[in-house]
């Protein structure tokens, strides 16, 4: 990403250059994705370099305020600018329209290490626990009144990512499976639930896979894979219920 005075950035949806009008935007850092490496040992003695999941990705920030030499003009907008970065929460940069990925605050130096009043100020973000753009609008299929059969779903993105899914039964059922064929995974909750429930698969904000209805957890009852895992492009869902239910399938991609 470069800077330019056509960029924005907004966190939470709040655009940092309204938090106080001494704010300028000056550029957005995009690094590329950091790998978890570790050393495995083989069987022969030797050892083996495992590259696994990507494991965080950096955003930084910079911007500059105007008139910066008045000291109390620069403190009450770099206030402004700390209330606004150090919750975190889902960040999106107007280089990536449509996305979004949710961000922790790094870093931010003290307004007192600052060698000049009028250098600029950087904010570094960390996406650790699902370093991918996410779709602001995910794509969704939506399924009336049915018991088994497959759909065709868009994944958008160009990672892989997991699906997510609402069921309401119809009447009392005591099973569900989902499964996707391209990746051969499969998850099927077998337990009695009441008709009228909603029943969710979706994921927390640090991407733990959640499994309730109405609030009671059903994570247990679970069996199969840790996820239903998407390839971009298009996946094939397989549906199974031991009653007709209405079904929202939802995909909301993941990007480098």
């Amino acid at each position: 990403m470069n800077g330019g005075r056509n960029q924005k950035v907004w966190l939470n949806g709040v655009d940092l250059i309204t938090v106080h009008p001494a704010i300028l935007l000056q550029q957005i850092n995009e690094g590329d994705l950091k790998l978890n490496q570790r050393w495995m040992d083989r069987a022969s003695g030797f050892q083996m370099l495992s590259v696994d999941a990507p494991q965080r990705k950096e955003i930084v920030i910079e911007f500059a305020i105007r008139d910066g030499r008045d000291f109390a003009r620069r403190a009450e907008a770099y206030s402004a600018v700390c209330a606004w970065a150090y919750g975190g929460g889902w960040l999106e940069v107007s280089d990536r329209p449509g996305q979004k990925i949710r961000v922790a605050c790094a870093q931010m130096p003290a307004l007192g290490n600052l060698r000049d009043w009028t250098e600029n100020i950087s904010i570094r973000f960390i996406a650790g626990w699902y370093p991918f753009w996410e779709n602001t609008a995910p794509i969704m299929a939506n399924l009336q009144n049915v018991t088994s059969g497959s759909v065709m779903i868009a994944v958008p993105g160009n990672a892989r990512s997991n699906l997510a899914a609402t069921i309401v039964p119809s009447a009392n059922i005591d099973s569900i499976t989902l499964g996707v064929e391209e990746t051969n995974t499969e998850i099927t909750i077998a337990t009695t639930i009441t008709a009228g429930s909603n029943v969710h698969l979706r994921y927390t904000d640090e991407h733990f896979l959640c499994i309730d209805a109405d609030g009671t957890d059903l994570l247990r009852w679970r069996t199969g894979s840790d996820d239903l895992i998407l390839n971009p492009g298009t996946a094939t869902i397989d549906y199974a219920f031991s009653g007709a239910c209405n079904v929202t399938l939802i995909a909301g991609g993941a990007w480098m």
